[in-house]
């Protein structure tokens, strides 16, 4: 009889009653609006978050007028901390529907239709070129990222049908979002006013403000920029957005990628954005008519010194191999490195837009080999050399599909690759074994003298004092062929 309860009690769940849900909710609510500690904030938010899953709208009907009515006070500046608690809790519940298919999305629009009056002028005067306080920043960030949880996958409509909200799929309704999105971007950040230390910078919450905005541009822009790849139902806001927006958008966007190229600061991930929206801007014809003219400084004074080695890299190459190995074979790589935005804007170009860059392009990098060949050991730039045989390998796959340069490949490797297998410098090796591998195909027209040296060069590496160097002497196979012997594969 005993154990028969015991083990009925072990099966037994403690589950609150629904008086004791709502005193919950109800108090979390008004706990995490005067909280000031942003830990706390965070796992507040996080706990209202798994509560609104289960309980929102059915069973926490007051939540959203709660923060609606928080967010409402952001004209009195004294309520500053109230109004972005109430932002973060919003924004936990709109992504309780931001990854929802169009049919379940019901609430979100609702949501929408209720808040984006009131966020609309909040994050206008937010956004205004004059307001650079720490807690405007904040807010506007949770403003923002309401704003990418409720587009990001759809346009939402006035669900309610009350017309208290206009669609975000009317391009009129969306035009002051889009004239926020470029203000954000654009908002001149002095020097004076930014932390010192490139960590802080990063965290710095302007600079989070515009890694959103940058962010939602790009999504926009691959969802609504090529009108033929819209949804049918978005055509005529795809339309809009291709003729009118994106133009709208560049202009930001190259003002901020010319920050570094002008020796100012810009966090790496606002970098990348901004590259992966000129990458989209390529194929379309109003946006390309704006670039054509900035090519070069595009090309050669943004891409290519983002494309090269930092101190930081070079010092991770000789005192961490293994995180640089890591960090250069990362597969989310593409998703933050400024440098894969780089490698593929160029490539892009040259892809889509190679008659009016691929001859300068090549004499540029010509140029910087050239440059390498001849200067003393003591002027030489080995930074310059392995950005640009990143380049050409990036480009091989196009250089191999014009019979007037690839038969210019095995000089190439001769004259500008062979050397560096010997070279001082370990991430110059490395890059060596990593070009063999991107031009694995090349046609040996020697007697294979060439192509011998070539496998004694590889196999001698795979024994280098470098980690990185060793991992990609590792990637190079030999197989037999007819007539020259051997070639080189990928692994």
């Amino acid at each position: 009889m005993g154990s028969d309860v015991d083990g009925n009690d072990a099966k037994r769940q403690v589950i609150l009653s629904e008086v004791d849900k709502e005193f919950v909710r109800i108090n979390l609510v008004g706990s995490l609006l005067s909280e000031p500690e942003k830990s706390v904030q965070d796992l507040m938010a996080e706990t209202l978050h798994s509560i609104a899953i289960h309980d929102f709208p059915d069973k926490w009907p007051t939540l959203l007028p709660t923060l609606l009515q928080a967010i409402s006070l952001s004209n009195d500046g004294s309520h500053a901390l109230t109004v972005h608690n109430a932002l973060l809790a919003l924004r936990k519940v709109c992504k309780r529907y931001e990854f929802k298919p169009r049919e379940t999305r019901g609430p979100l629009n609702e949501i929408v239709t209720q808040s984006f009056p009131l966020l609309l002028p909040l994050a206008q005067r937010l956004s205004h070129p004059n307001e650079q306080s720490i807690e405007a920043a904040m807010m506007l960030k949770q403003v923002l990222k309401i704003f990418w949880s409720c587009t990001q996958f759809y346009l939402p409509g006035d669900a309610s049908g009350n017309g208290c909200a206009p669609s975000l799929s009317n391009p009129q309704a969306m035009q002051p979002w889009f004239d926020i999105l470029q203000s954000a971007l654009a908002k001149p950040l002095p020097d004076d006013i930014q932390p010192k230390s490139v960590d802080e910078r990063n965290a710095w919450p302007w600079w989070k403000v515009k890694k959103w905005s940058a962010q939602i541009m790009s999504r926009l822009f691959s969802r609504y920029g090529v009108v033929q790849y819209a949804e049918d139902e978005a055509k005529g806001f795809a339309t809009y957005f291709s003729n009118n927006v994106a133009p709208q958008f560049l202009g930001p966007v190259c003002e901020t990628l010319n920050l570094r190229a002008s020796g100012q600061f810009c966090t790496d991930r606002v970098v990348h954005l901004c590259l992966t929206f000129v990458d989209l801007s390529i194929e379309i014809a109003a946006t390309y008519k704006m670039l054509k003219p900035h090519l070069d400084f595009l090309l050669y004074q943004v891409c290519f010194p983002t494309i090269c080695l930092n101190s930081d890299d070079i010092e991770l190459f000789e005192n961490d191999p293994h995180e640089f190995v890591h960090r250069q074979n990362s597969p989310l790589a593409d998703f933050y490195d400024p440098r894969m935005s780089a490698i593929t804007l160029i490539t892009n170009i040259v892809k889509h837009r190679g008659k009016d860059v691929t001859p300068r392009m090549l004499a540029f990098l010509q140029e910087n080999l050239q440059r390498y060949t001849t200067a003393s050991d003591a002027t030489k730039n080995p930074i310059e050399k392995d950005g640009t045989l990143l380049v050409i390998g990036s480009l091989s796959s196009i250089l191999f599909s014009k019979n007037k340069y690839s038969s210019e490949v095995e000089g190439l490797l001769v004259a500008n690759v062979f050397p560096e297998f010997s070279s001082p410098v370990g991430f110059l090796r490395s890059r060596a074994c990593w070009m063999v591998q991107r031009f694995s195909f090349a046609n040996w027209t020697d007697d294979g003298t060439n192509l011998r040296a070539l496998i004694e060069l590889v196999l001698r590496s795979l024994s280098d004092p470098a980690l990185p160097v060793q991992i990609e002497a590792s990637k190079v196979r030999v197989h037999p062929v007819s007539s020259i012997g051997f070639h080189f594969s990928l692994c």
